[in-house]
């Protein structure tokens, strides 16, 4: 989806326009003139750094949830990646007895019992014939040899068993293991939310006061003003009526006490005067 593009006055001070938005405790407001002043120095190459120090007021960022903010939900959602990562990429069971200790441990054994039962059964077979070897002591010998071989081929199926068993120990831990760290992401999911819900509470609430104070001062001020404007009318309409009655020539400062004009005094007083004749 292509990014909105920001519209803005190029003729706005959008930096007086931020202070007094935020003098009136308009964050939101401020947020905005903010999006169009960074937008404006982007476009016309302004000598100006950008700012997001209200970023976090615009109604799109400050009312959507990332659970990715929260520390607590993105440390226990790296955990339940690698506990993943662990159980998926662990690879297939395989077996290489060549690599396998135990494995090796049974061969160095059997080929070591085999050479000596092969040594021990040509000595004998020897001592029969008087020392002298025969194709029926190296056969015997050979046999002999070929039967610790023999047992350790019969162990492989056992090894084998054994570490497959292993591996799906492994496995099942793996699987413990991320069971365990996705329950504790859903739950610090689940914190993160409540979190972000009072905190959307709390600043929504706080946005209304602020909302309802600037309009309470904002209905006092123009109440003030009215009552200023009565009241100047009327001095304005005392002094005339004094004027008209009496003659009476007011002082400059009279006059601008009472949002008067010295013509419009002149103007009473010749009224007065047509009275007199």
């Amino acid at each position: 989806m292509p990014k909105k593009k920001i519209i803005y006055d190029p003729d706005a001070d959008y930096s007086d326009l931020i202070r007094a938005a935020e003098a009136a405790g308009d964050l939101a407001a401020a947020a905005r003139y903010e999006q169009q002043r960074n937008e404006k120095i982007r476009s016309e190459g302004l000598s100006y750094p950008t700012t997001d120090r209200y970023a976090a007021y615009l109604p799109e960022n400050r009312y959507a949830f990332d659970p990715e903010q929260d520390a607590g939900y993105a440390a226990a959602r790296a955990d339940m990646d690698a506990a993943f990562r662990a159980l998926t990429q662990g690879g297939s069971f395989s077996y290489d007895a060549a690599s396998d200790p135990v494995y090796q441990a049974y061969a160095a054994r059997y080929l070591r019992e085999g050479r000596s039962a092969m040594e021990d059964t040509l000595g004998r077979t020897s001592a029969l014939t008087g020392g002298y070897g025969s194709t029926y002591a190296e056969s015997a010998a050979q046999q002999a040899y070929q039967t610790y071989l023999k047992r350790l081929g019969d162990v492989l199926p056992d090894l084998y068993a054994a570490a497959y068993r292993r591996h799906r120990e492994q496995q099942s831990d793996k699987a413990a293991q991320y069971a365990h760290a996705r329950a504790a992401a859903d739950k610090a999911y689940d914190r993160a939310w409540a979190r972000w819900s009072e905190q959307l509470k709390l600043a929504r609430e706080d946005e209304a006061a602020t909302a309802k104070r600037y309009a309470d001062a904002e209905r006092a001020a123009q109440s003030d003003a009215a009552d200023a404007d009565k009241k100047a009318a009327s001095r304005k309409s005392e002094l005339g009526a004094m004027i008209f009655k009496t003659g009476y020539t007011p002082t400059d400062a009279e006059l601008a006490a009472a949002g008067m004009t010295r013509a419009e005094a002149e103007a009473w007083k010749q009224a007065y005067l047509r009275n007199l004749k």
